[in-house]
């Protein structure tokens, strides 16, 4: 099995779409080990280009935080699994988390909007 996680700026990413790179690991599926992840940086593409993107990768399953509709639905559609990611930086711990217990952490889904931060407007992807 291959799982993506996504990173921005070399640690978790709890936005899926703000991701700026992803790393792929490869898990046995009989004894849950996992070998040295590959780092994928995104490229040029939008939003609306990462689930395709993913499945070119092989990815099976993708573990997030924050997600949005578009996405799910992209992702569905290529046949990858969306699971919940445990809230920590580093990429291996998500994973080693996961791999003990698939189902902790928490996925809350995101609506694409805009917003401000110290007077910048920032707009989330919507896929």
């Amino acid at each position: 099995m291959r799982i993506a996680i996504p990173l921005k700026d070399g640690i978790f990413s709890r936005h899926f779409g703000q991701s700026d790179a992803f790393a792929v690991y490869e898990v046995s599926d009989d004894t849950d080990t996992a070998h040295q992840p590959q780092v994928h940086n995104r490229g040029s593409g939008g939003c609306e280009s990462l689930p395709n993107w993913i499945a070119s990768l092989g990815v099976n399953r993708v573990l997030v935080a924050g997600i949005g509709g578009g996405a799910i639905q992209g992702l569905a559609h290529e046949g990858i699994e969306i699971m919940p990611a445990v809230d920590l930086d580093q990429p291996d711990d998500v994973l080693a988390m996961h791999l003990k217990n698939p189902q902790a952490g928490d996925v809350a889904p995101c609506s694409a909007h805009g917003h401000h931060h110290n007077g910048h407007q920032h707009r989330h992807c919507k896929l």
